[in-house]
């Protein structure tokens, strides 16, 4: 199984608390902080209490935030308390890591119904994705020095601890049977590939060359000044086309019918080859997707409506 810690940090100006199995009643009234930090900062004391809820809020008077760990570990409130301000609209993943190309969550929670802002009687009905980082636990200890700090005293009023005083937050996340069944399936998915060319035809890259019949002046490949809005009367053809990329494994293409009403050849896709040419294509008037693949016609792909 793999294993990731995240670790939260809220420093403190001095002293701390020392981490307890049953955590204190989170009052906010009680701890915020009236006086100004900068002046009577030793106040401000970091720790880790509990809502009636069974939400985690780590403050310290100052600032805190507030997670849930079921179903799964993620934010569901930030805040700074002098003036009551919060600044969370939405719950999301508490990071992303990428392994082999493959991205993943790292806890956080789906089914928010909108993400302008969050209310908290949308949090109970949240739900975690099978397919995340899952939090197994979570423990609090105190600061840690991460790395050197060569101090400037000629810069300080005062010499000042390293590392800051404060709390350190630790959750621990893992993948579970369900997240590596996922991923086994995703790994053959097309958007795991690597795009080597990509086109929304928001504007006509010059790499395409336009072949338009000549058979009627309204034919064209480019409608209301939209690159790709294909005008093309009966019998008629209209098409772009460019080189191949020789390095590509699998070609895309999204088509929007629109108003075709096509029984045979209508919009599609066509790989031409030295010795031969494939084509897809949509036809409409069927609901179809005609297949030619070089010597063959069939026209036995039911899409539907």
């Amino acid at each position: 199984m793999n294993k990731i810690l995240l670790s939260l940090l809220l420093l403190c100006c001095a002293g701390s608390v020392s981490a307890q199995q049953t955590l204190p009643l989170y009052n906010k009234q009680s701890i915020v902080q009236q006086n100004d930090w900068l002046l009577g900062g030793d106040q401000a004391k970091a720790g880790l209490y509990q809502t009636p809820e069974g939400y985690l809020v780590l403050s310290n008077g100052l600032v805190s935030r507030t997670f849930t760990t079921t179903p799964n570990a993620a934010t569901v409130a930030l805040e700074e308390l002098g003036q009551d301000i919060s600044f969370l609209r939405s719950v999301r993943p508490e990071a992303e890591i990428v392994i082999d190309g493959f991205t993943f969550e790292v806890g956080g929670l789906k089914g928010q119904p909108v993400h302008n802002y969050l209310l908290k009687e949308w949090i109970p009905a949240l739900t975690a994705d099978p397919a995340a980082f899952q939090c197994t636990g979570y423990k609090l200890e105190e600061t840690k020095e991460r790395f050197a700090w060569m101090k400037k005293q000629e810069w300080m009023p005062k010499d000042m601890p390293w590392p800051a005083p404060g709390k350190e937050l630790i959750f621990t996340y893992q993948l579970n049977d369900e997240a590596l069944r996922l991923l086994a399936a995703r790994s053959g998915m097309d958007n795991q590939r690597p795009s080597l060319y990509a086109d929304d035809f928001k504007r006509l890259n010059p790499a395409w060359t336009l072949n338009e019949s000549k058979a009627h002046a309204r034919n064209s490949f480019i409608n209301e000044g939209k690159p790709g809005e294909i005008m093309a009367l009966s019998n008629t053809a209209v098409y772009a086309e460019q080189d191949f990329n020789p390095e590509a494994k699998v070609v895309i293409a999204k088509i929007i019918p629109g108003t075709d009403q096509s029984a045979s050849w209508g919009p599609g896709l066509a790989l031409v080859f030295p010795d031969k040419i494939i084509k897809t294509n949509v036809r409409s008037n069927g609901h179809q997707l005609g297949f030619f693949d070089g010597q063959n016609e069939n026209t036995a792909f039911d899409i539907g409506d």
